[in-house]
């Protein structure tokens, strides 16, 4: 199972913290909110180059 971590402090990955927020929680907690999409993401990683990408949905 792969996984991301997004260090933005570092200029280490970038996120869309607008749009994942304005999508509707499927459970909220103090700090992990679960949303869920209509359609897949496409989620690409290389783990051997430590890199990875996950599409928003109809890109």
């Amino acid at each position: 199972m792969g996984y991301f971590t997004i260090n933005s402090f570092m200029n280490e990955g970038v996120y869309h913290q607008d749009f994942l927020n304005a999508q509707p929680a499927v459970q909220e907690m103090s700090i992990l909110r679960n949303v869920r999409f209509e359609s897949p993401l496409v989620v690409k990683t290389d783990g051997k180059k430590k890199r990875g990408v996950v599409l928003k949905p109809g890109v």
